[in-house]
């Protein structure tokens, strides 16, 4: 049996039967699954500024979107930048999250498994990026401790 989206009130007369209240036109239920969202949209916007940071190029202004592994994220970022990469991401992102919430109404266990999962689809390249900053990082101070470290400065500043 599905739901019906109409809310009834209880009178106070316990006999007599509940009278139905329909949402108002700009009313919205509350989302189902909100701690996931959250987690979703922060390693989302993380995704994005450390995917930002990986593709500067070594002289700190432009993009290099050939470092990009994701091919449909190269096309975006080859054609729209930094900002057309945000806007995708979120795009993304609140698709799944409509997608979510309309399954979370008709099979719940679904639409919190469906959530979850995303956030952690979105928590992966989060890890990732940060393993190749810290690995880039890493061999940036060992070439500077083999230099003399007269370089670590400028190594550092790319």
């Amino acid at each position: 049996a599905r739901s019906s989206p109409i809310r009834y009130n209880r009178p106070m007369d316990a006999s007599a039967p509940p009278t139905p209240q329909r949402p108002g036109l700009l009313s919205l239920p509350e989302m189902l699954f909100q701690n996931a969202y959250v987690w979703m949209i922060f390693f989302s916007a993380m995704d994005v500024v450390l995917t930002g940071l990986i593709l500067r190029s070594g002289d700190g202004v432009g993009l290099d979107p050939n470092r990009e592994i994701n091919p449909v994220a190269r096309l975006v970022i080859a054609h729209w930048g930094m900002l057309g990469a945000s806007f995708f991401k979120f795009a993304l992102v609140m698709l799944v999250i409509v997608i979510a919430e309309t399954i979370g109404r008709m099979k719940p266990m679904v639409g919190r498994t469906l959530a979850w999962t995303a956030v952690g689809i979105s928590a992966f390249p989060v890890v990732w990026s940060l393993t190749l900053l810290t690995v880039h990082r890493m061999h940036l101070f060992d070439q500077a401790e083999e230099s003399g470290g007269s370089t670590i400065v400028m190594s550092l500043m790319s």
